[in-house]
């Protein structure tokens, strides 16, 4: 849900936060979706590729510090020029889009593998519907501030990376050790 949340924030509340929060044109969330966009399209071959000679936990891992660096970075948003909100709202779409990038196929293969045999397809589709929740919430945490909202989402990345360490040790050897599978 940390990752579902994290990759739905983009579209669900950095538009609001450019609107309402920063009294923005649009074509900067707008920008911003798209250069992500390309990224996620034209990087995730290769980010995959790289990721499939390691564990599937630390694609995972690498992929929540990103999210959690890029949080961090949009906190203080409301309280820097449109010009310099502008340039730090681009750069963590680039870096979100990596984060994506290496997490979504990760995860995707990681919820197959941690299937009991047999109920691989069950695993996927549930995986699948952890979507719905974070994409609901994730423009409902605005509602606070802007500050609060990026270091709930900061924090909630940051917090899977011990989480994954923990897990990882209890997790199926397929989610532990470098799998060609990731790259498929």
């Amino acid at each position: 849900m940390a990752f579902t949340l994290a990759s739905a924030s983009k579209f669900s509340v950095l538009p609001i936060v450019v609107r309402d929060v920063l009294h923005g044109p649009q074509w900067i969330s707008g920008t911003a979706i798209t250069l992500g966009t390309v990224v996620v399209v034209t990087a995730q071959r290769p980010i995959v590729s790289l990721l499939a000679r390691r564990s599937r936990t630390t694609g995972l891992i690498g992929a929540a510090a990103l999210f959690a660096v890029g949080f961090a970075l949009l906190i203080p948003l409301e309280k820097v020029s449109l010009p310099t909100a502008t340039v730090v709202i681009l750069v963590t779409s680039l870096g979100f889009s990596v984060a994506e990038a290496m997490f979504g196929p990760t995860a995707t293969a990681a919820a197959a593998a941690a299937a009991a045999p047999g109920a691989e397809g069950r695993a996927s589709s549930i995986f699948q519907l952890s979507w719905g929740l974070p994409i609901a919430l994730a423009p409902g945490l605005l509602s606070v501030s802007n500050a609060l909202t990026w270091s709930i989402m900061a924090l909630t990345c940051a917090s899977a990376v011990p989480a994954l360490l923990v897990l990882r040790k209890k997790l199926p050897d397929a989610l532990r050790e470098p799998s060609p599978a990731v790259a498929g």
